[in-house]
């Protein structure tokens, strides 16, 4: 803080700096960081161990692999990406790590949430923001408790984007491509991954059409293991609230009625003749 002074004796301004001393709890909070830097420069992770210990836990079993894989559709189709779940294990096997997540605004339109994370051996520290619309399509605001839903979702969504940025990408990827191919599960064949994953679906709500029709096929002979692919990344998003139902398997919008004239019925000639008489015997005209 800077408070300006005057010496009238020399006719000048003097600035003094203002020091603030730090609170008790920000004296006690930054205590508790270096020690945890200290530790975490006495005890390095090695990286190889780290690796392996994510791999073992995204690839524990098919289903959490499938969890690590995200997808959100697009017009220009799915998006694909590592899941917040794959977020929370990398962080786990990473050691020496700090992250967490909170919402600093809800506006009239947006919730914004931001997420931190970090590297105590590295010293190296980060912080995301995120944005999640809070109006429905027919532009209402949300109710408190989808408020409150979608509050939890961007703060995750803000806490994974920050661990991604603070563990390379290069060694999360490698980690992914491990819990992908888990994740299929090729040795029980594509048609049992394919009703089991319809029948997680229809459990939600979401009948085969709407599946099919995000996956851009007609039915199931179509599916292909890469579908299979979306289709676990799909289900991950919604177990994990990364997107809901509608947002993911839009419902089709209800077809709108044809239109029709009605057939114009032919007049009796006496009604015709009538007609025209009253026209002759009409002495006005009407211009529009």
């Amino acid at each position: 803080m800077k408070v300006t002074d005057i010496d009238e004796a020399r006719g000048i301004d003097i600035e003094v700096q203002e020091v603030l001393q730090p609170t008790a709890l920000e004296s006690l909070e930054k205590a508790d960081i270096d020690v945890q830097i200290a530790t975490a420069k006495r005890w390095p992770r090695k990286i190889s161990e780290s690796l392996q210990r994510a791999k073992n836990l995204a690839c524990l079993d098919p289903d959490i692999a499938s969890e690590c894989t995200f997808a959100i559709p697009r017009a220009d189709g799915l998006i694909i990406g590592k899941s917040v779940r794959l977020a929370e294990i990398m962080a786990y096997a990473w050691g020496n790590l700090r992250y967490g997540g909170r919402i600093v605004d809800i506006g009239e339109r947006f919730v914004t949430a931001q997420g931190v994370a970090h590297d105590l051996e590295n010293n190296i520290a980060v912080s995301v923001e995120v944005k999640r619309s809070i109006v429905g399509k027919n532009g209402r605001r949300y109710s408190d408790d989808l408020i409150r839903v979608t509050s939890q979702a961007a703060i995750a969504i803000a806490i994974r984007n920050a661990v991604f940025k603070v563990i390379p990408q290069a060694y999360a990827d490698r980690v992914w491509k491990e819990a992908q191919k888990v994740a299929r599960g090729e040795a029980k064949g594509l048609q049992p991954r394919l009703a089991k994953a319809l029948e997680y679906f229809k459990g939600e709500g979401i009948s085969e059409d709407r599946v099919f029709r995000v996956l851009g096929i007609s039915g199931k002979e179509d599916v292909t293991w890469e579908h299979i692919d979306h289709l676990l990344a799909l289900a991950s998003s919604l177990k994990t609230g990364e997107a809901t139902a509608d947002e993911l398997f839009p419902p089709e919008e209800p077809k709108k009625p044809m239109g029709f004239s009605a057939k114009k019925t032919e007049e009796p000639e006496s009604e015709k003749k009538e007609e025209v008489k009253a026209e002759e015997d009409s002495d006005f005209d009407i211009d529009l």
